[in-house]
């Protein structure tokens, strides 16, 4: 195709099904037989290779072209067509699923049923209104506020915002606790019913956040669960699945819903193996609602991904909904519009919440809580030692939750309430997927008391960045050691979320036990969220400032400092336009490698493994803690299976109730 005809999109797509793996555009252009040399040895080779295909390749045209119907000017057309990166994949998506959907003798079905989108959106007005008037009794007065607010929030998007202008990227940004999962949906049905779009996506950054929203969205849309599951698909590494056609249906995209991780939606988005972009092609035409934005990415990825939502809305039908209560206003940086040439599409999200609602939101959350931000509060919570931490945090009543910069940090401090004989939980991923599901469910019941009950009044629990990200979790006073603006937001919105306690407040804390380690993950954000605290936002104090304009400047400030995020983010979207599908699918990642290890602590699955069964890859994930490789190194485990990154977790070393995986090193230092 490209040594004949030049057609560079038809022997890149050729080659990226066969290969498999579209390639590097730069690299076969300059090769003397480009798009051969994969499937070859040695320069003979290649050159019988291409004098064979040469010859064989008018005839292969004039059958395709015969049996279309269609005349050579018509390819003509085709062919020199410009295309985005983008574009190439979704092209492969298509010639790769009508190959192996043709090779299964799957029917194809061209008259597509659009879903009942109508209908779900009647199921979803009955579930909010039970939930409404299961609240409605509320004696609280501020309770009886934040409800109001939440109702009228729904109606906003259920029945006032427009749905008529066309696809577009639309700004979610409304206050925790006001109900932004039913309410976004509500507006994702009404766009997919106006526009006649093909599914609904709701992407999340944590497993764990997607389980909880899985759980609203099939009460909601699918309370039967047969027909769950046929309209419900949940894409992740610990999704279980009944019968392997409910796993074919999900990794498919063809249901009306589909649930899936940040990390698999983007890096899908990055792919370059029919694999993993056989279900591409099912994504134009659809909503995208983005749960907790913000936390979906790092900044070093945040221009390529903004390019591809753009270009989803505007090439694609594809309708965008950033969710976030905490959102980053990165569009109106400077800095970051600067990535982008004058000419380039660039997107500008339309806001959904009218100025009023969003100025009411703010003066609620206002009042919510106290945030302890002053530099005085900053200056009294300086800790050498643990015990001091916990002298100041047990002497505000519960229930209280403390956020600790590491999992081992964490432990520690769970450690040191058990040794006072207090009532403590510890909530991280030093613990099996498993684990952290009872466990959840265990605090939720103890937040479930009523307020009076003397436990609840004196319980803890002790987390890291994995419980302060949308759970649905409300404690009376909140301890957040210094890491970042974004995480502080993300712990409020877990403190009197639903206005129970009138005296909630939120402080930072900064710890310096020297038997702590420190996160070096978190980069510029620590010392920029000091900065801040101290110096009053040039002057003006911190606790005024709605959460998105705080965590914008954050933003800002934490890009300046960090050495080579532009050139990083420079990077990915000069690949992307260069068409190097190689480098952006090995490169681009949401999650860095290095925590890929998993430690297995089921001796059965262990033993299973080593005797070569079958294992489940759900139940891996849901009985494994995953590991850095340092910590593997730390706990010197043992590999099950020699050359692979999956290792042994004795029982000793394994504490499910306080410890997880730090048992040998808290426990015995």
């Amino acid at each position: 195709m490209y040594h004949i005809f030049g057609d560079m999109i038809g022997a890149m797509l050729i080659y990226g099904h066969h290969r498999p793996g579209l390639p590097n555009w730069g690299a076969e252009r300059i090769n003397s037989t480009p798009f051969c040399s994969a499937f070859t040895k040695n320069e003979e080779e290649r050159t019988a290779l291409q004098t064979y295909t040469d010859n064989i390749t008018d005839k292969l045209l004039s059958a395709h072209l015969e049996a279309t119907g269609r005349d050579a000017v018509e390819f003509e057309k085709v062919k020199d067509r410009p295309a985005s990166s983008l574009e190439v994949r979704m092209m492969l998506s298509c010639l790769v699923n009508a190959d192996w959907n043709d090779t299964a003798g799957k029917d194809f079905n061209p008259d597509e049923t659009l879903p009942q989108w109508e209908t779900f959106l009647k199921r979803l007005d009955s579930y909010v209104a039970r939930l409404q008037n299961k609240v409605s009794s509320e004696e609280n007065e501020d309770r009886r506020i934040l409800n109001n607010l939440r109702t009228e929030f729904y109606q906003e998007c259920r029945a006032y915002f427009p749905v008529d202008q066309g696809a577009a990227v639309y700004n979610g940004d409304a206050c925790v606790g006001t109900g932004k999962t039913t309410a976004f949906l509500a507006l994702a049905l009404r766009l997919a019913e106006k526009n006649k779009l093909r599914h609904v996506f709701l992407i999340s950054p944590m497993i764990a956040l997607l389980e909880h929203v899985e759980q609203v969205v099939r009460k909601a849309v699918a309370p039967d669960e047969q027909q769950g599951n046929e309209t419900v698909s949940v894409v992740h590494s610990r999704a279980e699945y009944h019968t392997p056609q409910l796993r074919e249906l999900a990794n498919s995209w063809e249901t009306p819903f589909i649930l899936t991780t940040a990390v698999a939606f983007y890096e899908t988005l990055a792919a370059n193996e029919p694999a993993h972009l056989k279900k591409l092609h099912e994504l134009p035409g659809s909503v995208i609602i983005l749960d907790e934005f913000h936390a979906s990415a790092p900044a070093e990825c945040l221009p390529v991904i903004w390019k591809w939502l753009g270009e989803l809305c505007r090439d694609w039908g594809c309708s965008v909904i950033l969710s976030s209560g905490t959102m980053v206003h990165f569009w109106e940086n400077e800095r970051f519009k600067r990535l982008f040439g004058k000419n380039e599409p660039f997107p500008i999200p339309k806001p959904i919440l009218s100025e009023e609602l969003q100025r009411k939101m703010e003066e609620m959350d206002r009042k919510r809580v106290q945030k302890r931000l002053s530099p005085e509060d900053l200056e009294r919570c300086r800790f050498s030692k643990i015990g001091d931490l916990l002298d100041f945090a047990l002497a505000h009543k519960g229930p209280r939750v403390i956020l600790a910069e590491t999992r081992e940090a964490a432990a520690r401090i769970a450690f040191e309430l058990k040794q006072r004989g207090k009532q403590v939980s510890h909530l991280s991923n030093a613990f099996t997927p498993e684990d952290c599901e009872r466990k959840l469910q265990e605090i939720e019941v103890v937040l479930g008391r009523p307020e009076a009950d003397a436990e609840k009044n004196d319980w803890t629990m002790v987390a890291t960045t994995y419980a302060a990200m949308g759970l649905d979790l409300s404690f009376r006073n909140g301890f957040c050691q210094v890491l970042s603006c974004d995480i502080y937001l993300q712990l409020l919105g877990r403190i009197s979320r639903n206005q129970e306690y009138p005296d909630a407040g939120l402080w930072a804390f900064e710890l310096f036990d020297p038997k702590l380690p420190e996160n070096r993950g978190i980069g510029a954000g620590k010392g920029v969220w000091r900065e801040i605290i101290r110096n009053k936002y040039g002057g003006t104090p911190v606790w005024s400032l709605p959460p998105s304009q705080l965590a914008s400047y954050a933003f800002r400030e934490e890009s300046k400092r960090r050495p080579g995020l532009a050139e990083r983010q420079r990077f990915f979207l000069e690949k992307e336009g260069a068409f190097e599908f190689s480098t952006m699918a090995q490169d681009f990642k949401i999650i860095s490698n290095e925590s890929q290890a998993l430690a297995v602590v089921d001796p059965k699955l262990v033993g299973a493994i080593r005797a070569g069964v079958y294992c489940d890859r759900a139940e891996l994930q849901r009985k494994s803690v995953s590991l850095y490789k340092s910590q593997v190194m730390r706990l010197e485990l043992s590999p099950i299976v020699n050359g692979e990154d999956l290792y042994a977790l004795p029982p000793g070393q394994y504490d499910a109730e306080l410890l997880g995986c730090f048992k040998n090193i808290v426990g015995t230092n």
